[in-house]
């Protein structure tokens, strides 16, 4: 992944888009506001100051998909990349939250009639979606839905990465749900 780094260098600052907004008639607004973490922080929360391209993603995606290995060289072993990915929160659920922010992020609500746990880095499915992702799969977003979700069984990955504010904005949702039913459609007829 050698297009994957914390705290953005000179080389690669000048190719971050812009980030955009909803305007009030629903269209894309201009860039809202910097959403860059601030540099070299006490601790890195989450994803803050991860900075990739799809790329690079579908490789990191790939590696999961293959227990551990990627290009022929094993990273993790099998049996702990299994265990990864495994719910490791018992009979607890991902619940849907309401938001406090709109303007920055929608209800979380992904999936609301299915099943979700959460495996020791990402959500995970504990029942199939129809024509789409099926139990065991893996799935993360970034605030500005860089959306991710690979499906171990299937041996199915997808990345649909955007610049956009709101996270979880309903049109993405919608657009990412019918990309995601097209992958599935393609691979699966």
């Amino acid at each position: 992944m050698n297009d994957t780094c914390f705290e953005l260098d000179a080389e690669r600052a000048y190719r971050l888009a812009p980030v955009f907004g909803r305007s009030v008639d629903g269209g894309f607004g201009a860039t809202l506001l910097s959403v860059d973490p601030p540099s070299h922080p006490e601790f890195y929360g989450m994803g803050h100051a991860l900075f990739s391209t799809a790329v690079d993603y579908m490789r990191f995606l790939r590696m999961w998909l293959n227990r551990g290995q990627l290009d022929g060289v094993q990273l993790l072993r099998t049996e702990n990349a299994t265990s990864f990915l495994k719910n490791h929160i018992g009979s607890l659920r991902l619940q849907p939250l309401k938001t406090a922010l709109p303007v920055a992020v929608q209800d979380l609500s992904i999936l609301p009639d299915f099943s979700k746990s959460h495996s020791l880095g990402f959500a995970r499915m504990e029942e199939d979606v129809p024509g789409m992702r099926g139990s065991g799969s893996q799935f993360w977003g970034g605030v500005l839905n860089t959306h991710f979700w690979f499906d171990p069984a299937r041996d199915i990955a997808g990345i649909l990465m955007t610049q956009l504010l709101p996270f979880l904005d309903t049109e993405f949702i919608s657009v990412y749900s019918d990309f995601e039913r097209q992958v599935y459609t393609e691979v699966h007829g």
